[in-house]
């Protein structure tokens, strides 16, 4: 915090250090005679040493480079006063999405004997990117003479933005050095005419040194009569507060240096030249919205349009949005749904002409009507569409009994699909046919029907919990009846309840899952039966529940079986292990549990025992006489026949 503060206390005292300069050596040089034609006409270029080439951003870059003229996305107004009470330039811009911006601006320029006139107007251009070309016209209104000029210029200055499909500005390989630098060339005041003046090519470059730090300006001048260099820095240390210094040919004295104020509409520039020893003042004003508001305005615009399905008029609000502000990421993703969407539609619509122009060949007029209708559906200002409808429309109605003929034999074959084709197409072109309005009637009326049978369908499913069956059903009666309100509110229930029941079932098959792995079958399956409950047509449950209960079916027997084999041949734990493993797996299996009751009581336990060895004994089997013996003493050691 006091790092913090300790830094904008100095960003402040070297503001008004700067200001305090600028005013006390204005003031030893306010009344010094002017002695160069050229001087410059704002004070923002004057005080970045005239490196207006790629520093004029306002209504002076007219006569700097007239590229500049569209960098900015607004109406202004440009004066600059360099003596009190006298107006030295005064400009206004008027910027056009489309067709770019427009400027006019008159000066007096000063030179040594006389104050010469200059009228301008001329054009600036955002070509692609970061690239922008302009234009400028001017009269030079001289006591003696007077003599017209024109000028050129180009500027690339990259710019971040949003707008992918227009505006590929940035240089991809290496974002963090390259968008920082601006390159601009002018050339101005070349004469027309037998006027023999010294015209200027001017070639600049700027680079923003940090992503958000000073700016340092560089630019040379061609002249016939001499050449020279110009170096400007600025620097912002406050939002809307800049201050600048420049220098020309390396000299001290040609020192200069000023400072910007922007408050809301309204930019200040106070500048010292110290070249020619002058104070300067320009004030722009921007007339209307800010760009940001003016891109909000058009998306709102663009939103309305959508409401109305005019897609096309949509993109073209979007579009001019984004000519205001490039980075207005609500512009930017509805252009780009609005370009696929319209991409595809221009597709179809080609493929439509196409197939409207073959039938019209064949004289299949009402086929061909029907689909330029469809077009027009589709772009309502299709002028190809138009055109085509205004020109076969009198050899119509003469197609039209035929193409009913036609309908009403698909409608005898039970075609509904192809049946409603032909007879929309007849109304298409004849809204009022009788016959095609009343098949159409019949067609909707079955139709309705289907779509009430699915409903009821879905319905049934709903009511058993088969939220994925009666979705399906309700998805097919939409199909055929896009407006049944029953079935759109009941895909809504379903949407909720699927909603809801998701975390609970994702919970039960994460239980029911960890269970199967680790031979807990029957708590698994109890899970899986609990999925089953709260959504019956569940796949992966219904799935699981059958493997399940074949897998315990199979175990089952296999277990009892084996309890079985081992109680009849006296090995009394083998025959509790295996019953109890049956019991596990199905509790309620009932001849396990009746083993295993038996096996808990030792006399009958050895009853049996006793038994099955004196029936080994009448046989001879001396050997299982034996074993059933040692059994017997296991289970009651105190059994006197064993």
């Amino acid at each position: 915090m006091i790092m913090r503060s300790l830094c904008e206390k100095l960003r402040l005292g070297s503001c008004l250090l700067f200001l305090i300069l600028t005013i006390i050596i204005a003031e030893g040089g306010a009344n010094a005679a002017a002695n160069d034609f050229a001087s410059a006409p704002n004070s923002f270029s004057t005080s970045i040493g005239y490196s207006g080439v790629v520093g004029g951003y306002d209504v002076t870059s007219l006569y700097w480079n007239p590229a500049a003229l569209a960098l900015s996305h607004s109406h202004l107004i440009t004066l600059t006063m360099k003596e009190i009470n006298s107006l030295s330039y005064l400009g206004y811009k008027h910027f056009t999405p489309r067709y770019g911006a427009f400027a006019v601006a008159f000066s007096q320029l000063e030179s040594p004997d006389a104050k010469t006139l200059w009228y301008a107007g001329g054009w600036g251009y955002h070509i692609r990117g970061g690239l922008y070309a302009g234009f400028n016209a001017g009269l030079a209104d001289h006591p003696d003479k007077l003599w017209p000029t024109i000028g050129f210029g180009f500027l690339f200055k990259p710019q971040k933005s949003l707008w992918q499909p227009f505006s590929s500005s940035s240089f991809s390989g290496s974002p963090a050095v390259c968008n920082r630098l601006s390159i601009g060339l002018g050339v101005h005041n070349i004469q027309l005419g037998n006027i023999r003046t010294d015209h200027a090519l001017r070639l600049g470059a700027s680079y923003r040194l940090l992503p958000s730090g000073p700016t340092l300006f560089l630019s040379h001048h061609f002249r016939s009569a001499k050449d020279s260099d110009h170096w400007g820095l600025s620097w912002s240390p406050f939002r809307n507060l800049s201050i600048s210094a420049g220098l020309q040919d390396f000299k001290i004295r040609l020192f200069s240096f000023g400072i910007n104020c922007q408050w809301d509409n309204i930019l200040f520039d106070l500048a010292y030249d110290g070249a020619r020893q002058k104070i300067m003042f320009t004030s722009s004003v921007r007339i209307g919205t800010d760009e940001k508001t003016t891109a909000e305005t058009n998306y709102s615009k663009a939103k309305e349009a959508i409401r109305r399905k005019d897609k096309r008029q949509a993109l073209e609000y979007v579009k001019t949005a984004l000519v205001y502000n490039e980075n207005h990421a609500k512009s930017a993703a509805l252009y780009r749904h609005l370009a696929s969407t319209i991409f595809a539609e221009d597709n179809k619509i080609d493929s439509l002409l196409q197939s409207a122009l073959r039938h019209q060949s064949r004289h299949q007029f009402i086929h061909a009507a029907a689909l330029y209708l469809r077009v027009l559906k589709i772009d309502p200002n299709n002028e190809a569409a138009r055109n085509a409808i205004a020109m076969i429309r009198p050899k119509v109605n003469m197609d039209s009994e035929r193409w009913y003929l036609q309908g009403v034999r698909l409608y005898d074959e039970g075609d509904f699909k192809r049946a409603r084709e032909v007879f929309e197409s007849i109304l298409l072109v004849k809204p009022e046919h009788f016959g095609a309005n009343t098949y159409l009637k019949k067609i909707s009326d079955y139709a309705n029907q289907q779509a009430e049978q699915y409903y009821y369908t879905g319905l049934g499913y709903y009511s058993q919990r088969k939220l994925l069956l009666a979705e399906e059903a309700f998805q097919k009666a939409l199909a055929i009846v896009p407006d049944y309100q029953d079935a759109i509110s009941y895909l809504y229930r379903i949407k909720q309840q699927k909603a809801q029941n998701n975390d609970r079932i994702n919970d039960l098959l994460i239980e029911a899952q960890n269970k199967e792995q680790n031979g807990v079958w029957k708590s698994a399956l109890d899970k899986y039966q609990e999925i089953l409950a709260i959504q019956s047509d569940h796949p992966l449950a219904m799935e699981k529940t059958a493997q399940l209960k074949q897998k315990m079916e199979e175990y089952i027997k296999l277990y009892f079986d084996r309890g079985v084999a081992a109680f009849d041949s006296g090995n009394i734990d083998q025959a509790r292990s295996a019953f109890l493993t049956v019991v596990r797996i199905s509790p309620n299996h009932t001849k396990a549990q009746q083993y295993l009751a038996r096996l808990s009581l030792p006399s009958s336990a050895s009853a049996s025992l006793l038994e099955k060895a004196q029936e080994n004994l009448n046989r001879g089997n001396w050997e299982m006489v034996v074993l059933l013996a040692d059994s017997i003493l296991q289970i009651d050691p105190g059994q006197e026949q064993a």
